[in-house]
């Protein structure tokens, strides 16, 4: 005759999973190591009114280290923020911008797309931070076995694997921030660089990759148009200013691909160079990122590139006393590097 597991038991059971369960989930968050800056800073995001931003930004460092959305703030009234991560691939950013329209439906999403160069082994080792600090949900799992090579998967679904020597390091900050959560960050996401390297001249940026890799990347960002097309935001790929070019030709069949049965847009800022009045001598932080100086001078060029575009603030809603203060944070750090 078969026996019936008491139902006593089963809740016992019950209890103790979920027990477990969450043990394992706070202490996951309190020996990773906290994020503030450089990109996939998930935490701080989260922390932001859903629906309250009409841009959200993606793509690796080009994006983090070269647009403040203060900046754009104060120049448009587009409430900004920079979801972007270290040599983020085309595959992650696309789970990224798939994250981000569970809380937010902007108007537009950009998607700095020098990363399509990017071969199989570029974002490697930038995969534990890109997918570590997301939220723990399906979207993270399903990246984690599609966009993360199989020796990371552990870590990933079990952070720690990862982090589990920690401990004796741990301060106030991992456990308050572990526990409470993190605040929204006043720069929105953007990475303040302050030092600066003189440029002699715009270089060609040299593409090793193989024809494999370039359609790889080109079907997760054609991903990311259909999805923006499905949420009803505008897609508009970008190619970010710097002192390093690609060819012409090789942006005019990127552009051509990126826009074609898409409804995606595309601006290639590089063309725009002169426009932004950049100073080779103390814009930039190396070849490829502006300092801050430099990001401001490009912000103001794209806060003008979305208006001309028709990008404009949708959420009346939002508090003006947050963005000013923001506004008032970045100038203070600002006065502080210029001492």
């Amino acid at each position: 005759m078969r026996k019936t597991i008491p139902a006593k038991n089963i809740i016992a059971l019950l209890l103790f999973a979920g027990t477990l369960l969450a043990f394992v989930v706070c202490a996951s968050n309190i020996v990773m190591p906290k994020r503030y800056e450089l990109g996939a800073n998930w935490g701080a995001f989260t922390a932001e009114e859903p629906n309250s931003m009409d841009v959200v930004l993606f793509g690796s460092s080009m994006a983090y280290c070269n647009v403040i959305p203060a900046v754009i703030w104060e120049d448009s009234g587009l409430t900004t923020y920079i979801m972007a991560g270290p040599e983020q691939t085309p595959a992650v950013t696309y789970y990224y911008v798939k994250e981000m329209f569970r809380t937010q439906h902007p108007s537009a999403v950009l998607v700095e797309s020098s990363c399509i160069h990017y071969t199989q082994a570029t974002g490697r080792d930038a995969i534990k931070v890109n997918l570590g600090y997301m939220p723990y949900d399906a979207v993270r799992l399903e990246a984690t076995f599609l966009a993360a090579p199989p020796e990371q998967r552990l870590g990933l679904i079990f952070p720690l694997y990862n982090y589990h020597d920690r401990w004796s390091e741990l301060t106030q900050d991992d456990y308050r921030l572990g526990l409470r959560g993190y605040a929204k960050d006043p720069l929105a996401g953007y990475h303040f660089l302050s030092e600066s390297e003189p440029q002699d001249a715009p270089r060609q940026r040299r593409i090793e990759q193989e024809p494999e890799d370039y359609a790889a990347n080109l079907s997760w960002l054609l991903k990311i148009a259909a999805l923006c097309q499905q949420e009803g935001s505008r897609c508009i790929f970008y190619i970010s200013g710097s002192y390093a070019y690609f060819e012409e030709n090789y942006l005019a069949e990127l552009a051509g691909s990126l826009t074609a049965d898409t409804g995606a847009e595309f601006i290639n800022c590089m063309a725009d160079l002169e426009q932004m009045e950049l100073d080779p001598a103390r814009d930039f932080y190396d070849i490829l990122h502006f300092n801050y100086a430099g990001a401001i001078k490009f912000s103001h060029y794209l806060s003008d590139k979305l208006t001309e575009m028709g990008v404009t603030p949708q959420r009346p809603f939002n508090d003006p006393q947050q963005w000013q203060s923001n506004i008032e944070h970045f100038h203070n750090l600002v006065l502080e590097a210029e001492g």
